[in-house]
């Protein structure tokens, strides 16, 4: 066994000369300064791998029942992760979404509660004085580049966004009235 780990020990100490050589050049010193790194690496791999062994061999049971917990908790982080997104993804919506998620968002559900299916497109019907305020909440909303959003703009009356929830409307109605713009909100029919 000991003739073994002197071998392993001297391959790898031939490799980390094999990189202290790339590192320095030592080939440029001679051959003295080469044997004596070449004999610097053994030795010093050998005084290291021989505590990590020991190391090793007095703490194995420990070190093998940490990572066992480590991959314990990771797993199960993992798995954590997964079913919160699940969790998170549900808690989303509302019940009459998930009654509707099938359906065509074109037909309205019938057993759904009053209001609940109402739709809203939010319409700039003229960006006011501060313009370029009512542009980058533009953006920001709708995520058009500064073009698209200026054309828009310039463009009202236009309709900033289709078929969103009362909640969301209004949202949007108050940060762009913030910014300036006057908004009208038209409830969507269905065809």
């Amino acid at each position: 066994m000991d003739t073994v780990l002197g071998i392993v020990l001297l391959v790898i100490g031939t490799m980390v000369f094999v990189m202290v050589n790339k590192m320095f050049n030592i080939m440029y010193f001679g051959a003295k300064a080469i044997f004596g790194t070449w004999m610097a690496c053994v030795i010093a791999t050998g005084i290291f791998g021989t505590i990590f062994a020991a190391f090793i061999a007095m703490y194995y049971k420990w070190i093998i029942g940490g990572l066992i917990v480590i991959g314990f908790f990771v797993y199960m982080g993992k798995k954590g992760e997964k079913n919160t997104q699940v969790n998170e993804a549900n808690s989303t919506e509302s019940v009459g979404e998930k009654m509707v998620s099938h359906v065509s968002p074109d037909i309205p559900v019938v057993n759904a509660a009053p209001g609940e299916n109402d739709k809203f497109d939010v319409v700039l019907e003229s960006a006011g004085v501060s313009k370029m305020n009512v542009i980058a909440v533009v953006r920001e909303v709708t995520e058009l580049g500064v073009v698209e959003a200026k054309a828009l703009v310039d463009g009202a009356p236009k309709t900033v966004k289709e078929r969103v929830t009362k909640v969301d409307a209004d949202a949007l109605k108050a940060k762009l009235e913030h910014a300036g713009a006057n908004v009208v909100l038209k409830k969507t029919t269905f065809a």
